[in-house]
């Protein structure tokens, strides 16, 4: 049937080819030190805003188990450096509540995309 032999509608993404001749561009132009640190300044800004965002949520969550007097289990978990609250997964085989340490499997948050 011919509706299936249409070009897809997916871009296939982009390669980025352009990105390098941009980049140099950028780099030769006459404004370049001024347009840098006007970009820094914006970036550091934006940084600074993530970070308090995520401190911001550290201290809630920590706030809020305290005043409700909410003890940890060992698989929940708070990230000080993002502030996302998270659950350990449990290994293979593994059901119901109150395992032990060795019934989880290691903690790799810091490992996730989130912070690479």
């Amino acid at each position: 049937r011919a509706e299936f032999d249409r070009p897809s509608i997916v871009n296939p993404g982009c390669t980025k080819l352009h990105s390098v001749a941009l980049r140099t561009e950028y780099q030769q132009h006459k404004d370049f030190a001024k347009f840098q640190r006007e970009y820094e300044e914006s970036l550091l800004k934006y940084l600074e805003s993530i970070v308090r965002e995520a401190d911001g949520k550290a201290m809630y969550e920590k706030r809020k188990r305290d005043d409700m007097d909410i003890t940890w289990e060992f698989h929940e978990k708070l990230c000080d450096l993002c502030g996302m609250k998270y659950k350990l997964e449990k290994k293979d085989g593994m059901l119901g509540s109150g395992l032990g340490q060795d019934c989880y499997k290691d903690d790799l948050h810091e490992e996730t995309e989130l912070h690479g």
